[in-house]
């Protein structure tokens, strides 16, 4: 169980754009720790909207049309 203090550490990494690996080995916690507390809602992750990586495209054309657009 996360503290409150590595709580907010993590979040705060995470928020930073962290990924979980990264995070847990930064704040010295277990990654299957971190990874349960995010899924459980206690510790908050960034959306990939948010953390700027874009929404993944939803069909096959969406996707053909973004690959084009990158190219």
């Amino acid at each position: 169980m996360l503290t409150q203090p590595k709580t907010l550490e993590c979040e705060a990494l995470l928020a930073q754009g962290l990924s979980i690996p990264e995070a847990t080995r930064e704040a010295g916690v277990g990654e299957s720790t971190l990874r349960k507390a995010v899924a459980a809602g206690r510790v908050e992750r960034l959306a990939r909207e948010a953390r700027g990586a874009g929404a993944p495209a939803a069909d096959k054309s969406q996707r053909s049309r973004a690959d084009a657009q990158a190219a």
